[in-house]
């Protein structure tokens, strides 16, 4: 139940309340699955304030050897997207192939979208943020490719984000916006 509060304070980005609801779970004691951190890694993963948090879950999660599902990857690079941690998407996307976990186009937006967390942080150097388009890009094509996966508004978004946050808005009509037009994807609120 108290899971499940949890994920209900994170939907409603309420992260001081899943945060000390998770607490009083851990000094009742429970059972540790990928469920219950799922609830708390998303949960804290819905805010900036607490993405490092929602991390530090997933790390504690490893740690104890709890096997994480698909969900708790998305959860996970939505912290990172937050903050732009590109090393602990990757750690996770490597832990996802070894635990045999498809790509999904949740999987994917949620990479596209850490980069552009990324792309936001101070003092990037250029060529790091040329390795972010163009990792985005390789990932995008991953994405057209796979039989499993559909291009959606999310990951054009994100796309988009990027290359807001890159401030390679230059780049927009040529490389982004015309994907919206070629997968018949229309403008939403978060495209204006």
């Amino acid at each position: 139940m108290l899971s499940f509060m949890i994920r209900i304070a994170g939907k409603t980005h309420d992260a001081e309340k899943a945060y000390k609801l998770f607490a009083d779970m851990e000094a009742d004691g429970y059972i540790e699955t990928a469920k219950t951190y799922n609830s708390i890694i998303s949960a804290l993963g819905s805010t900036k304030r607490y993405s490092e948090k929602a991390i530090e879950y997933f790390h504690k999660m490893q740690l104890k050897g709890i096997v994480p599902d698909e969900h708790t990857y998305v959860a996970v690079l939505r912290a990172t997207a937050k903050v732009g941690d590109t090393q602990t998407a990757y750690d996770a996307l490597q832990d996802m192939k070894i635990h045999g976990h498809k790509m999904t186009e949740y999987l994917y937006n949620g990479l596209i979208r850490t980069y552009a967390g990324a792309a936001a942080l101070r003092n990037l150097k250029e060529e790091h943020i040329d390795l972010y388009i163009k990792d985005s890009f390789e990932l995008f094509n991953q994405l057209q490719n796979d039989p499993d996966c559909n291009v959606t508004p999310q990951v054009l978004n994100s796309l988009l984000l990027l290359h807001c946050n890159a401030m390679r808005v230059d780049d927009l009509d040529s490389k982004v916006l015309i994907l919206y037009d070629k997968h018949k994807i229309p403008y939403d609120i978060y495209t204006y």
